[in-house]
């Protein structure tokens, strides 16, 4: 039983993570990430606008990612999904355990985000195993 952030791009939050639900037949184990998520969660109002405002779900171009880290204990998200193509630390496990960890996370996050263009929606999720 774990809870992880996850950043999705896409206005369609839902597309996004399908291909990553272990309650699906269709989905190897390999591929499974989550058993449920909500949209902010534990990390509701995760991210920081350019005004200095808090919410789940922004345009890429209104975020402050600096501020946003800032702001909390790690630098980059657990996972990040973009064109349903699923970025990770490492392998979540139940209760916290991870698997498979990559040491340069976060400067591989720091790239994704910047592959990211300004007008697509960023929204919070909280990813449950």
């Amino acid at each position: 039983m774990s809870h992880f952030i996850v950043l999705v791009v896409s206005k369609d939050v839902e597309y996004q993570l399908a291909p990553y639900n272990e309650c699906e037949d269709a989905v190897l184990e390999k591929n499974a990430h989550w058993d449920w998520w909500v949209i902010g969660g534990r990390w509701k109002d995760f991210l920081v606008t350019t005004e200095g405002l808090r919410t789940n779900q922004a345009l890429k171009k209104d975020i402050d990612i600096d501020k946003t880290y800032k702001d909390w204990e790690f630098k980059s998200p657990f996972a990040f999904v973009h064109r349903r193509k699923w970025y990770a630390k490492a392998k979540m496990w139940w209760w916290g355990l991870t698997h498979d960890e990559d040491k340069n996370w976060d400067k591989k996050f720091k790239k994704l985000w910047k592959k990211v263009k300004d007008d697509e929606l960023i929204t919070v999720v909280d990813c449950h195993i």
